[in-house]
C-alpha cells in the first residue's frame, strides 16, 4: 500500500467517511501487531527498516485523521488533487 500512495483511509482500512473512535480504533488494531517492540518480541528482524516504515506511516495516518484541523487540510488536499 506504501508503494501504491493510498489515502490514509485506505491505508487503515477505514472508510472515508469513519469517524475518529474508528480511526483510533484501526490504529489500535494495527500497533497491537506492527509496533516494532511487538514485532521483536516475535523474533522479527525488520533489518531494512520496511516494518518500521509501515508502522510511521500508520502513526502518521493516526495523526493527521484524529486531529479535527489537520484532518480537514488533508481532505482538501485530497478533493484538490481529485480535480
Amino acid at each position: 500500500l506504501l508503494g501504491k500512495g493510498v489515502d490514509h483511509f485506505e491505508f487503515l482500512g477505514i472508510p472515508f467517511n469513519a469517524s475518529i473512535q474508528q480511526v483510533r480504533a484501526a490504529y489500535l488494531e494495527l500497533a497491537r501487531y506492527l509496533h516494532p517492540d511487538r514485532l521483536k518480541e516475535l523474533g522479527f528482524v525488520d533489518t531494512h527498516h520496511d516494518a518500521r516504515s509501515v508502522f510511521a506511516q500508520v502513526v502518521i495516518a493516526h495523526t493527521v485523521l484524529t486531529d479535527p484541523a489537520r484532518r480537514a487540510e488533508y481532505l482538501a488536499a485530497l478533493h484538490a488533487s481529485l480535480r
